[in-house]
């Protein structure tokens, strides 16, 4: 899974680049003087880097768990971050450019990333409590 976060987090990030590209490029033209859309696609923008991030910190840091049931919910959690920065980069297009405030894929994704990253705490503490009860026999 570490290698697929680091890929998934370079993508992440080629993705904040050219988005980011595309504004410098594209606005205002891209959202009209709408100062409403502008924010939108500034914050979908950083919501990029924020997934490009975490998958990178991920990368290079996250341990498999051994447990059994520590694994599968570290696997889960993984799985689900990598569908969000596909989401964020989705909502960065489809969602910003209507200028609407109702925004379920960009509202979906940020609820999932937190959903996830609380889903690799409880994973690293049943880690540590498996440890300490196998330390304890």
């Amino acid at each position: 899974m570490k290698k697929l976060h680091l890929i998934t987090g370079l993508f992440g990030f080629l993705s904040f680049l050219a988005t980011g590209f595309y504004m410098k490029t594209s606005f205002p033209d891209a959202y009209a003087g709408n100062e409403v859309a502008h924010m939108m696609f500034r914050a979908n923008h950083i919501y990029l880097l924020l997934s490009a991030a975490i998958h990178g910190v991920l990368g290079l840091y996250l341990q498999r768990a051994s447990s059994r049931i520590a694994s599968k919910v570290q696997t889960l959690a993984s799985l689900v971050l990598i569908t969000t920065t596909g989401l964020f980069l989705a909502a960065f297009f489809l969602e910003t450019a209507a200028g609407n405030f109702e925004r379920p894929m960009t509202y979906f994704a940020v609820v999932f990333t937190v959903v996830a990253m609380g889903m690799l705490c409880l994973s690293a503490l049943i880690e540590t409590r498996s440890r300490v009860v196998s330390d304890s026999r």
